[in-house]
């Protein structure tokens, strides 16, 4: 176990759980971090076979609002699913909501989603890392266990990188895909192509809407928003405002800085023309 600062992660208490999926047991550590994070686990879990295991970051709008934003709450159920149906493994409930910025920064980040950044521009704009979770405590939790083997539960090549790095034994990854909605579309196509995890473009439905002229004069971009009006908003004019505005209006004035810079949509009719929807899309945006 290790310690930090004289505070270890250490096991509070354990207490039987039936749901839906199963009879799990639910064990509370209290972290170094000072969080409580929790484990659901069914089975023996000592032995020399790996464990199936999955690691979840708290999402409250996923696993308790049913948010369709993410993917979430779905991955928490189905991993729940399969560790009952194979009678042994454990999911680990991290308390790292908006990968480790909280909540109250993730509804930020979804408010600049409104506007047309994607997950990962979002959490720079407002000062964040990409992804600030931090894996030591899961690896303490498997370790106070007796796990040290594993087959992780995850489409996130870096969450078996995190706990190798720990000195986890990551015998597999298994994939953990859940069908894609309109409202998580452009997210889960964000996952794949900006932040490495393993996803074919067939289970992230990649957008097909977005086209993008760069000005040859100072190499801007202007990224056209669907095909049946004529918004646009330029790239580098949304980024220096989040930078400009982020620390002095907060998102709120920042959200109406941002709607205050696009042009006046093009409402003509033009029949036969069907304009793809995309999810996460900028409210702006032609649903038609």
């Amino acid at each position: 176990m290790t310690q930090e600062d004289g505070i270890a992660t250490h096991k509070v208490v354990a207490a039987h759980l039936p749901t839906d999926c199963g009879d799990f047991e639910l064990t509370l550590f209290h972290g170094k971090d000072g969080q409580e994070h929790l484990v659901m686990h069914l089975g023996d879990l000592g032995g020399p076979e790996p464990v199936l295991i999955r690691l979840h970051s708290e999402c409250f709008t996923g696993d308790v609002f049913g948010s369709r934003r993410c993917d979430c709450g779905q991955q928490l159920k189905e991993s729940l699913r399969r560790i009952a149906k194979r009678g042994r493994g454990a999911v680990l409930y991290l308390r790292q909501e908006g990968r480790g910025i909280g909540l109250a920064e993730k509804l930020k980040c979804y408010c600049l989603q409104d506007l047309g950044y994607d997950t990962v521009d979002a959490n720079l704009a407002l000062g964040h890392e990409v992804d600030c979770r931090d894996y030591g405590i899961a690896a303490e939790m498997l370790e106070d266990l007796g796990i040290s083997r594993i087959c992780l539960l995850t489409n996130n090549p870096a969450k078996v990188a995190g706990l190798e790095a720990q000195g986890i034994c990551v015998d597999r990854r298994v994939p953990l895909i859940i069908p894609v909605n309109r409202d998580n579309e452009f997210y889960m196509h964000t996952k794949a192509t900006r932040m490495g995890h393993d996803l074919h473009p067939d289970e992230c439905a990649l957008p097909s809407a977005i086209g993008c002229d760069r000005n040859e004069e100072n190499g801007s971009k202007t990224i056209h928003l669907g095909t049946q009006n004529n918004d646009v908003v330029t790239a580098e004019l949304v980024r220096s405002t989040v930078r400009d505005q982020r620390t002095t209006t907060g998102v709120a004035g920042l959200a109406r800085e941002l709607q205050s810079t696009r042009p006046p949509p093009d409402r003509t009719p033009r029949p036969g023309i069907r304009t793809p929807v995309l999810a996460g899309s900028p409210r702006w945006w032609h649903r038609g």
